[in-house]
């Protein structure tokens, strides 16, 4: 079964994967499900990316499952920052959107991990 992230409480008492000095704070999550052999790169490149325009970033990966075209992964990401990070989260989406071993890609905004 993939990570169910509508189950999992967010964790929000451990701040020190946050960048410091992270005035008003908004949070968001990430869904991503790419082929499992890409699932590493996957998360590197998500987690660079957010992370050197300041985010607060964490992923949380599932089980892989099967399918015709190879296994699949859902990652899931918290992500923290302030007002610009939604920018950079729409530009992230789109670079990810573009990626063959993705399937699919979402995001949504965290109102209780704020």
């Amino acid at each position: 079964m993939l990570y169910d992230s509508h189950s999992h409480q967010a964790d929000t008492t451990h701040t020190d994967w946050l960048p410091s000095g992270t005035g008003r704070r908004s949070a968001y999550r990430i869904f991503v499900v790419c082929l499992s052999t890409s699932a590493p790169r996957v998360e590197q490149l998500v987690i660079q990316n957010l992370k050197a325009k300041g985010a607060g970033v964490r992923g949380k990966v599932g089980t892989a499952l099967p399918s015709k075209d190879g296994s699949r992964t859902r990652i899931v990401f918290t992500v923290h920052g302030e007002s610009h990070v939604r920018g950079a989260i729409s530009e992230l989406i789109n670079l990810l959107a573009a990626d063959t071993c993705v399937r699919t890609v979402r995001w949504e905004s965290d109102p209780q991990g704020a």
